[in-house]
């Protein structure tokens, strides 16, 4: 969490970019399980190849059917990349708020626990005094 937190949004964007389009450009190389996860992430994330059509069409391969869009007639625009850094940002915020509300939590009940260990401390200090 503390990686991504130093990282700025335009290093994550370049990091999810290269990751996205090396995971791309294999497409067609890859095995018919990992095309149908490829496929899969296009459909539910309604983008197409890394950075749009364009990644397949300079393959020479045919626009797989996971980019046509919802209409049937057009093919998503927007590539995945793109996509994944927009959602990589938004979970990246939530869990460093999580975070934060961990600490919020933890840090006074940390202060509360070495009080009432000073407190016990004490309290046995005395007791043991009155015993001699």
């Amino acid at each position: 969490m503390a990686v991504g937190i130093l990282q700025t949004n335009e290093e994550i964007r370049t990091s999810v970019q290269k990751d996205a389009d090396s995971l791309f450009s294999s497409y067609v190389e890859v095995s018919f399980s990992s095309q149908g996860t490829l496929d899969n992430l296009q459909q539910n994330l309604q983008c197409c190849g890394s950075n749009g059509t364009e990644d397949f069409t300079s393959l020479h391969v045919h626009i797989p059917q996971s980019c046509i869009a919802e209409d049937g007639q057009s093919y998503y625009r927007q590539g995945c990349s793109e996509v994944l850094s927009k959602l990589y940002l938004v979970y990246m915020h939530v869990w460093f708020g999580f975070g934060l509300a961990v600490c919020a939590v933890q840090v006074p009940l940390m202060v509360l626990s070495l009080v009432m260990y000073c407190q016990l401390l004490s309290y046995v200090e005395n007791w043991h005094q009155r015993l001699h």
